[in-house]
């Protein structure tokens, strides 16, 4: 479904607390091709719900942060950069969200650490 929707259009999200980018996924085949520095990134080690703790992610919960392994399988689904993903999501998020005010801030850049996702 990803594939076909335009890159204009797209926005992403996490909000499926307990269906984590990991193990049994469908995006499990593109995972494997993630660089290990987006990786310690974007899937902090974690710990069981019972054993939380503050700065570790929560064992089987899509946790925001996890928002770059989003991006990384839409870029790879899509044949393009994550950085083209992720601008693309961010300007999108801009325009629905009426958030133009943060057009100007400096520090807004979405560039992400260089690789290649196609």
């Amino acid at each position: 479904m990803v594939k076909r929707i335009p890159l204009d259009k797209l926005l992403l999200e996490t909000d499926a607390p307990w269906c984590s980018l990991t193990g049994g996924h469908a995006s499990k085949e593109h995972l494997t091709l993630l660089p290990s520095h987006l990786r310690n990134l974007y899937a902090p080690l974690n710990r069981q719900p019972d054993r939380w703790e503050e700065g570790k992610a929560v064992k089987g919960r899509n946790e925001p942060c996890a928002i770059g392994l989003v991006a990384f399988v839409v870029a790879r689904l899509k044949g393009v950069s994550l950085n083209e993903v992720a601008e693309h999501a961010w300007r999108n998020t801009i325009a629905c969200f009426g958030l133009h005010e943060l057009e100007a801030e400096e520090g807004t850049s979405t560039t992400v650490q260089s690789t290649s996702t196609a």
